[in-house]
């Protein structure tokens, strides 16, 4: 449990991945509609999928030559499994979005 709140942290201490998680909680988007507003190259984008994956907060669904990323289920109980363990202030933030 430990480990995987210090992965999920982690992953989320950076603003940009935390943005992602934000996009991605308002509906399902393919790697090139999350690249969008930001300065940087899909590669780059890519890299920061997939260390929230391995954190357990989104999923890869692959299509054909397109990779999107839905808002699964389980990743709604993830989200407040780390909201409970954070700083109030903190808390209280990931728990209302």
């Amino acid at each position: 449990m430990i480990a995987d709140l210090d992965s999920a942290f982690a992953a989320l201490a950076d603003g940009t991945r935390r943005a992602i998680v934000e996009r991605l909680a308002t509906g399902e988007a393919r790697v090139t509609d999350v690249a969008a507003p930001f300065r940087m190259s899909l590669p780059a984008v890519s890299k920061h999928l997939r260390v929230l994956e391995s954190a357990g907060l989104v999923h890869r669904r692959r299509a054909g030559r397109t990779t999107s990323f839905p808002w699964p289920a389980e990743a709604h109980g993830r989200r407040r499994a780390v909201a409970g363990a954070a700083p109030p202030v903190l808390g209280r933030q990931l728990r209302s979005a």
